[in-house]
């Protein structure tokens, strides 16, 4: 699914991907506006239920995924950042191991609706 925004008078959303794109323990890059600028986000299904960050390390400021190795640890229980193995809560972004910062990952409000998963910038 190409990813497409539309919006309502207050709320944007960005169509990122239908559920049949993203099983449980996968996950999906995407690209959308933030804050002006440009931003690339990951949309994870983490035991049947979608989750969204930016896709950015907060430590170290690259993609999670940078190593092209996949975004969950080998077991799949913990979002990791292949750059220096710090591991996030995949339902809340917090980090639980390696260099955490006082930052989680930037959560990203996700709806899905008939079938398509949304994500909504943060403004």
């Amino acid at each position: 699914m190409e990813v497409q925004a539309h919006s309502d008078e207050s709320t944007l959303l960005v169509a990122v991907a239908t559920v049949d794109e993203i099983p449980v323990g996968s996950y999906k890059n995407f690209q959308l506006e933030q804050d002006g600028a440009s931003q690339y986000g990951v949309l994870v299904n983490y035991k049947g239920e979608y989750h969204a960050y930016l896709n950015v390390c907060p430590h170290a400021g690259i993609p999670l995924d940078t190593m092209d190795k996949g975004i969950f640890n080998a077991d799949g229980s913990y979002l990791i950042c292949r750059k220096h193995w710090a591991l996030f809560e995949p339902q809340t972004g917090v980090c639980v191991s390696g260099p955490c910062p006082i930052a989680p990952l930037s959560k990203l409000n996700v709806h899905e609706e008939d079938g398509v998963i949304y994500v909504q910038p943060k403004n």
